[in-house]
């Protein structure tokens, strides 16, 4: 990912229309949801709550204003995918336990194969963890490696704390999004960022930057990618 989102500190401010949307996404995935005991044809609905006794951070206390639209977006692609129905405000505390990720990287896995025609294998993990920060880990832990594997740069990936200590949010949100960038060169299923982002060949951050009141002046393109922005944050 050229530009990760965490090394960006300058805000939207004033009235920004990409306001923080505080709903659930229920995603409808054509493929069934994998555990690490389930077989990949099994499908289910489910929803994802936090696990660690608590509710978990809140979307907007930890995620810079002008990345709130890229974690809904990355909320919606990921519940859909995973048949998963996770509220938008705890999508971050979601993540924390590594269940969703997990099942996503099977879900990619499966499609990959149907399109290469290699051999499924699945990825195993830990489902039900309840409280358990280790278990926590070692799925995150699982994410990250298969995430390098998936052809993520190391600079574009997380470590463990950060996700589940909190201890960077941001690159976090930068891993899953950059798994997003791959699995659109690889012509899988795609967040719809990442599709404004091919759509107008311009990395998100140049996008949010449109917003700046000191743009006077804007191309029918750059016009365009601001509406698709807006758009975005408005999808349900």
């Amino acid at each position: 990912m050229n530009q990760n989102p965490r090394r960006r500190s300058r805000s939207v401010s004033g009235q920004n229309p990409l306001a923080r949307q505080s709903s659930s996404v229920s995603g409808q995935s054509t493929l069934a949801r994998q555990t690490s005991s389930e077989g990949p044809d099994r499908k289910t609905s489910t929803t994802l709550t936090p696990s660690k006794g608590t509710a978990g951070p809140i979307l907007s206390s930890v995620v810079d204003v002008e990345y709130i639209p890229l974690a809904v977006d990355l909320c919606n692609w990921v519940a859909e995918q995973t048949s998963s129905c996770i509220e938008i405000d705890q999508f971050i505390a979601c993540l924390q336990d590594g269940i969703v990720l997990c099942r996503l990287i099977n879900i990619m896995n499966r499609l990959k194969c149907e399109q290469t025609g290699e051999p499924f294998k699945l990825v195993h993990f830990r489902e039900n963890i309840g409280n358990s920060v280790f278990f926590a880990r070692i799925n995150i832990e699982t994410f990250v490696r298969w995430s390098k594997g998936f052809g993520v740069s190391d600079n574009d990936t997380c470590t463990v704390s950060d996700l589940v200590d909190l201890k960077d949010v941001m690159q976090a949100i930068n891993n899953v999004f950059s798994v997003g960038r791959k699995c659109a060169e690889m012509g899988l299923p795609h967040p719809k960022s990442v599709a404004l982002e091919m759509e107008h060949g311009m990395r998100y951050n140049e996008i949010v930057g449109l917003f700046d009141p000191a743009r006077t002046s804007l191309s029918l393109e750059e016009r365009a990618a601001r509406d698709g922005l807006i758009h975005l944050i408005n999808y349900r």
